[in-house]
């Protein structure tokens, strides 16, 4: 193709071009003519305030329409538009096809401020139109549209108060510089003269202003010769105008260090009470008194005027201060001062005046200790009479005790009572072995007021007897004599029983106190004499018709059991009864006669005593085979076997045997 032809072919196009698109143009003005006819009553859409209605643009967001100019023409039935303006919220408005108009008011949009300060601090505190905001170097936030007055706070500056006003949407930056604070400083003393040091630098002497002082702390030190230094820290701020600051200088104390001898005492100065090993600062040009006391010693007073700032050292030694003391006892027993032995009273003794003990000790007496503090005026007599063991012991000792396992015992006084053991030969059943024994008990003892129980019994074994409120039987004397040590355990009290390492008895400690058999001594004593008017052949008296109730014997209720029994008397027991069923003796004991017998401390022998001879407090033999039983029992029916002093040696265990338990109030010599 030519170029012309080349030419003519592109002219025609573009003529083509031209007419479709004039054509387009006036298809659009058709349509839009014809919608404007068609649907005569569209929307119109008033926009507030007046200059955001005149920078409104609409947009349809959801269903079909379109706008002209202000005024929607809806297509479908509902509609959704968007208007917008310069400055202004974007709204959205809804639309429905039987509206003429609506109206929408756009809220202005947020304006933005940026503060930035010289020099940059980070804790400068923002204030926004009265509030306070932030705080931090630099203050960057959103403010509603129109004046915003901002306030710019930093103690070492000066408030400064920024006022802006800035348009919806406008973003408003600002750059301020802060001035400094300045403050003047006026320092006075009393007296005047110090020398003033600021920030380590001296200044002049007071009075004096100091001007040009910038924000912040600033160390302020006063001097002045014999006067204390004075330091203070001073804080600049823009809360408050120039300063002024008011010291009284005080003058330099005076220093006393002061040692003792010997330590532990009491130091005072001026009345009040201080440490030796510290430092006491003084007032200085005024007396002062120093006082030193310790029990013992005498005590010592100096007096001290220091010049300001004097340092002085004082050592106080006191001597030892001592008072007379006469020491006497009756009977004259051994001196032991504060743990040291003495010699016998008695004594006369130069004492150092703190608190002593001095203890009096003389074998078979209280011992007494005094506690006593010398005078160093009077002399002090110490005068005792001590108190035999033996009366001091039985004066604390109570009329009825209860012992381990609760054995319940009574207390005996025989007090040197001179009686008769054994029977005569006239006696009506009388036996051989029941010698005539001269007899004196002396010491006070403790006896069980009935036999050992099976329950008592059994907290020593262990085991669980069938009738726990029976009397212990069938058992041995030396299992008797292992309960006994057993009781003495259990108190603390020293065993009477000595036994082997096979746990055999090998005989007996008479100076203990602690629990044993009843001596045989002192069960006759007990069941003839105590609580009687004269000696008896029986528990009950010398009568040998049995009173109802005395106790346990051979009688009516045992027919078919036993092979002899008593005619006419029924205890209502055929076998051993529990412990106490019976009426008890004068003395307030249970079961002498009747129930089961007794075995009793003493070793069994027939050796008679020697003419003329007197037993105190007898106990018989350390050692032997057999031991002595005493009591009738369940089965006795013969009166001869009733009396008192009927007696019998056995070396076994029995089921008509118990036994009763006693002890010494006090040990000592039998």
């Amino acid at each position: 193709m030519s170029e012309f032809e080349q030419t003519l072919s592109r002219a025609h196009r573009g003529f083509v071009l031209k007419l479709i698109l004039a054509a387009a143009v006036f298809l659009v003005m058709l349509g839009t003519v014809f919608l404007a006819l068609y649907f005569p009553r569209g929307v119109s859409v008033e926009v507030l305030p007046e200059e955001a209605g005149e920078a409104a643009a609409y947009s349809i967001v959801e269903g079909r329409a379109m706008f002209l100019s202000n005024k929607a023409i809806l297509i479908s039935r509902q509609a959704t538009a968007k208007v917008s303006a310069p400055g202004f919220i974007t709204a959205t408005v809804p639309l429905s096809a039987g509206e003429k108009s609506v109206r929408v008011e756009l809220q202005p949009a947020p304006a933005r401020i940026v503060l930035t300060i010289e020099p940059v601090l980070p804790d400068i505190e923002w204030t926004v139109n009265g509030k306070e905001t932030h705080v931090g170097e630099r203050l960057e936030m959103e403010v509603a549209p129109g004046p915003v007055s901002v306030s710019i706070d930093h103690p070492c500056h000066e408030v400064e108060t920024v006022r802006i006003e800035p348009g919806g949407g406008e973003t408003v930056e600002r750059h301020i510089d802060l001035v400094p604070v300045s403050r003047s400083l006026r320092v006075n003393s009393f007296p005047s003269g110090a020398t003033v040091i600021l920030d380590g630098k001296k200044r002049g002497e007071t009075p004096l202003t100091l001007d040009g002082l910038g924000g912040g702390s600033h160390e302020l030190e006063l001097s002045l010769g014999d006067h204390l230094p004075v330091r203070d820290s001073i804080r600049v701020t823009n809360r408050a105008g120039d300063l002024v600051r008011d010291y009284l200088m005080q003058v330099k104390s005076a220093t006393l260090e002061i040692s003792v001898s010997p330590p532990g005492g009491e130091l005072t100065v001026d009345g009040r009470t201080v440490a030796s090993s510290t430092p006491v600062g003084l007032a200085p040009d005024r007396q002062h008194i120093v006082h030193y006391r310790k029990d013992g010693y005498i005590p010592l007073t100096r007096q001290f005027t220091l010049d300001p700032g004097q340092r002085e050292t004082v050592s106080l030694a006191l001597s030892v201060e001592t008072g007379k003391v006469a020491v006497r006892s009756v009977p004259p027993a051994a001196v032991v001062l504060n743990g040291k032995p003495l010699g016998p009273t008695p004594q006369t003794l130069t004492l150092q005046t703190i608190e002593h003990t001095i203890v009096l000790d003389r074998p078979g007496y209280r011992q007494s200790e005094i506690r006593f503090t010398p005078d160093p005026k009077l002399p002090l007599l110490i005068d005792k009479t001590l108190e035999r063991e033996a009366v001091a012991k039985l004066a604390e000792s109570p009329e009825q005790a209860t012992g381990p396992a609760g054995i319940t015992l009574k207390l005996f006084k025989p007090s040197g009572i001179r009686f008769t053991l054994g029977a005569p030969a006239s006696e009506p059943g009388q036996r051989a072995n029941e010698f005539l024994r001269d007899t004196v008990l002396d010491k006070p003892f403790y006896a069980g007021v009935s036999e050992v129980t099976n329950e008592q019994f059994d907290r020593f074994s262990g085991g669980s007897s069938a009738n726990p409120s029976h009397p212990k039987t069938g058992i041995s004397w030396a299992e008797a004599a292992r309960f006994c040590n057993w009781l003495s355990d259990q108190e603390k009290l020293e065993r009477v029983y000595l036994l082997d390492s096979a746990g055999n008895v090998r005989g007996y400690n008479p100076r203990a106190t602690g629990y044993r058999l009843i001596s045989e001594a002192e069960w006759e004593w007990l069941a003839r004499v105590a609580g009687r008017s004269g000696t008896h052949r029986f528990v009950w008296g010398d009568s040998v018709r049995i009173p109802d109730k005395t106790g346990n014997f051979a009688d009516e209720s045992g027919k078919g059991v036993l092979s002899r029994i008593i005619p006419n008397y029924d205890d209502g027991y055929p076998g051993v009864a529990p412990a106490g069923s019976f009426t008890p003796d004068p003395n307030g004991l249970y079961d002498l006669a009747g129930n089961v017998s007794e075995w009793v401390h003493d070793v069994y022998h027939l050796a008679p005593p020697a003419e003329g001879a007197v037993e105190v407090d007898p106990l018989g033999p350390q050692a032997g085979s057999s031991h002595v039983v005493k009591g009738s029992n369940f089965r006795t029916a013969r009166v001869s076997e009733m009396r008192s002093s009927f007696r019998e040696g056995l070396t076994g265990p029995r089921d008509d045997i118990g036994f009763r338990v006693a002890r010494y109030v006090y040990g000592g010599e039998p």
